[in-house]
């Protein structure tokens, strides 16, 4: 009985710490990336509920670089893109985006009014090589 009883307790600590957003949080915003030397670099990312366009404005050469990806949200990791959630996968912790060369699942660990921070899994070749996870901070523009 009390095996079953911290299995049950477990599994509810476990879900109440899941965060599930909307994508109607997103939808419309626009964020700066908070990494690096800014006055130089600068990485926005603009959702729509269909799209994440980044943009890169390397200001020392006034030069840039914008990549349009479709997206959704799922409740969890994924490997395989599904474009019939585009549009309407909208709820979920995790954003996943079509990319040329596959697919990029992030976890949204905080989204606020002003901040939005993401967590890039490696992937586990990556990690044999010694890298860890990557984690953005973007701070909301629009």
């Amino acid at each position: 009985m009390k095996k079953v009883l911290l299995i049950l307790i477990t599994l509810i600590s476990v879900c109440a710490h899941a965060q599930t957003y909307k994508i109607s949080q997103l939808a419309g915003t626009k964020w700066m990336l908070c990494v690096g030397d800014t006055s130089r670099v600068k990485r926005v990312w603009e959702f729509s509920d269909k799209t994440l366009k980044t943009s890169t404005l390397f200001k020392n050469i006034n030069r840039s670089h914008t990549f349009t990806y479709k997206y959704y949200l799922s409740i969890s990791e994924t490997e395989v893109f599904s474009t019939d959630l585009i549009g309407k996968g909208t709820t979920g912790g995790y954003i996943v985006l079509q990319k040329k060369d596959g697919i990029e699942c992030m976890k949204i660990e905080n989204l606020t009014d002003s901040t939005l921070k993401v967590v890039i899994e490696a992937s586990k070749e990556t990690n044999r090589n010694g890298n860890s996870s990557a984690i953005f901070t973007l701070k909301r523009i629009r």
